[in-house]
């Protein structure tokens, strides 16, 4: 596995691997024309352009022999709201079909914190939604704590999610 930052020329084909890798895992949680929204307001290459080049965010890319296989955006300095905890954002990290269950969110989830330790960051923090049993012990795996829950709101209801968060350093 390889894991580079994204860069703005990237934002194209970042896009469909974002839309792919995130549609497959979260559409049963939409309606077809909120998933179709979500992707368009979180994942359009103009909107990619614009947060590859911002400083406050990095986006990784992680690779496999057959190419691109997922991602991870993570919000530098962010404050979790509900503890307070200081410290980065795992905002989303999200890998295409066939590609989970091999190491490479473990090795991505590294590289992450990684990065976040050399920057100075205190924590490393991020939410998983309620239902999702298999991320939340992935993560209790890798040092991350509950600390409480959040709401998440869909078109038409809104989910619980955990926020968890470990300390770095």
């Amino acid at each position: 596995m390889q894991i580079r930052q994204a860069r703005p020329d990237d934002a194209a084909w970042l896009s469909s691997l974002a839309c792919e890798s995130y549609a497959a895992h979260f559409a049963s949680i939409w309606s077809p024309r909120g998933l179709a929204a979500f992707l368009q307001r979180e994942f359009a290459p103009a909107m990619l352009l614009r947060a590859l080049a911002a400083q406050d965010q990095a986006w990784y890319v992680a690779f496999d022999a057959d190419g691109p296989a997922g991602f991870a955006k993570v919000n530098w300095h962010r404050t979790e709201p509900g503890s307070g905890m200081q410290g980065a954002e795992l905002q989303k990290i999200y890998f295409l079909p066939g590609r989970t269950g091999r190491g490479l969110g473990a090795g991505l989830l590294a590289h992450v914190t990684a990065q976040a330790v050399a920057r100075g960051e205190p924590h490393l923090w991020l939410n998983v939604l309620g239902p999702n049993q298999a991320a939340q012990r992935f993560y209790s795996r890798h040092g991350f704590e509950r600390l409480g829950t959040v709401s998440f709101q869909l078109e038409d209801r809104v989910l619980d999610m955990i926020a968890m968060g470990r300390a770095l350093g």
